[in-house]
């Protein structure tokens, strides 16, 4: 079981509300994914220390500190906020900039991947800044990224009322793909993709925002395409390596599939490890400059 083969670091603790936690996720997560920095030695062991940290809540945040006995108060020393190992590493604004990189750095991969799969001929747009991240190989003549100039061309496959509420929107999801289906009744299918890091226990959290995240956006595409179907697809990454099963599935829909699909989850695992490292070490230097 893989619950045990991660408890087989020195002194795990199994009563603690941390391993139960990860027991109650543990039949969402996919497993072949998810735990693949452990037998890496390129694995630097400072990172791996702070990742099986964050795991069993041992990070030394002010939370920690303060009930060690350590801090007399367990406030973040950035923002005033309660501290803890996710504040730390994904929830502190004064640690915003690195963690718009580390979205950016999964959302460049999955872009990339979904634009080289089965769905790339149907996918629109992207607010991820693709010609700053991707090669020029990698972006399809129908994807519009809303930073390109007034005078690009849209493709015309998708309604102009829909491209409308789009360019005149301030919600603009991480991905949309347009397929059009003809047959008995012909319609619009509109994919509305965000991706979204959360606490690695509690994906359904990040869920629930990612869900009413865009729904002026939707409703207004309803209007402009009343025929449609939108379908919301959110893609979850665990902050310090998860990938679960939902999120495998999710991409496979999307059209990265076989050795695309495997090397892709194997870059958003480590890509997820790497920005746990940065935040920490952001968070370390923020501190030290203001002390």
């Amino acid at each position: 079981h893989h619950i045990h083969q991660i408890s087989k670091l020195p002194h795990a603790h199994t009563d603690t509300i941390y391993f139960k936690a990860w027991q109650d996720i543990s039949k969402n997560i996919d497993h072949r994914y998810s735990h693949l920095f452990l037998g890496d030695r390129s694995t630097e062991p400072w990172l791996l220390k702070k990742v099986m940290q964050y795991r069993y809540g041992l990070l030394p945040t002010q939370k920690y500190l303060h009930r060690i006995k350590k801090a007399l108060t367990d406030a973040c020393p950035l923002c005033g906020h309660h501290d803890s190992g996710q504040h730390a590493i994904s929830a502190c604004p004064a640690l915003y900039q690195t963690a718009i990189l580390r979205h950016n750095a999964a959302g460049a991969a999955i872009l990339q991947a979904v634009s080289q799969g089965g769905e790339s001929a149907k996918l629109m747009l992207s607010d991820i800044g693709m010609k700053k991240r991707l090669p020029p190989s990698a972006i399809t003549s129908n994807m519009h990224n809303l930073r390109l100039p007034n005078d690009y061309q849209l493709p015309t496959c998708m309604p102009a009322a829909a491209w409308k509420v789009f360019e005149n929107s301030t919600s603009v999801p991480d991905l949309l793909i347009y397929t059009r289906h003809i047959g008995e009744k012909t319609y619009g299918l509109y994919d509305v993709v965000e991706i979204k890091y959360c606490r690695d226990t509690n994906p359904d959290e990040q869920t629930a925002r990612a869900t009413t995240q865009h729904d002026q956006l939707i409703e207004q595409l309803k209007q402009a395409d009343p025929e449609a179907k939108i379908r919301r697809v959110t893609i979850m990454l665990g902050v310090s390596r998860t990938i679960y099963k939902d999120t495998a599935a999710w991409l496979e829909y999307l059209g990265v599939q076989g050795p695309a699909l495997k090397k892709l989850l194997r870059t958003l695992h480590y890509n997820a490890i790497k920005y746990l490292g940065s935040m920490w070490k952001h968070r370390m230097a923020l501190i030290s400059r203001n002390t």
